[in-house]
Order: structure tokens, then sequence, then C-alpha cells
């Protein structure tokens, strides 16, 4: 059980590596387009944002079934739990910033994405 909660906690810390530094990569290529705290209103952006958060959960799903011993889609399910709760309470932090289509195919996708992440890795 201690290497599935460390399965978890790696998979949501991998997460958020990638999304930090693709986001600060972002804003410092496109100061135009993206600043902190600012309104989001290019859809190229959006997109971006889009496909990097489908990445990130695709590649913290694997590394989470990676991590657990035993039960691994058990612990990549909580995990996506988990990522979809902080996802909601930083989506509704920014709901003002972003058109609503991209909040909700953001969480939509992030579950989705996580589960396909560790099937990858049960097939490796």
């Amino acid at each position: 059980m201690a290497r599935g909660i460390l399965a978890v906690i790696a998979g949501f810390v991998i997460w958020s590596i990638i999304w930090l530094a693709s986001t600060n990569g972002l804003m410092a290529a496109m100061p135009g387009d993206v600043q902190a705290g600012q309104p989001v209103t290019s859809v190229t952006v959006l997109l971006i944002l889009l496909v990097v958060s489908v990445i990130a959960s695709v590649i913290s799903g694997y590394i989470t079934a990676m991590v657990a011993t035993e039960k691994h889609m058990t612990y990549v399910m909580a995990f996506g739990v988990v990522n979809l709760l902080v996802g909601i309470f930083f989506q509704v932090q920014s709901w003002d910033l972003m058109p609503i289509w991209y909040h909700l195919i953001f969480l939509a996708l992030l579950i989705p994405a996580i589960m396909y992440g560790g099937k990858l890795r049960l097939k490796n």
C-alpha cells in the first residue's frame, strides 16, 4: 500500500513538473499571448495547453503504473481522481481567464489520458 501511495504522489509530482515547466516555457516564448494572471484569448495557446495537459497526463499515468508494484490501475485511477480534484480547484481559480470550452475539455481529458498512460505501462 505504501508503494501505491508513493506511486500516486510520483504521478502528481511528474504531472506538476511537466505542466509548470511547459507553461513557464510558453510564457517565455509567447509573452504577448500568455502572461500570469491575465486572460488567455489565443486559441492556439489554449490548444497548446490542452496538448501539454494530455501529454503530462499520459506520462504521469505511465509513471504511476510503473511505481505501483500491484493493483497498478487502481493507483492510476486514484491519481486520476486526485489530479481531477486539483484540476477543478485550479480551473475554478482561473475561470474568468479562459473560455469555458477550455476548462471543460481540460477537465474531461485528465482521467482518460492518465488511464491511457497507465495502460501503456501495463503493455510493456
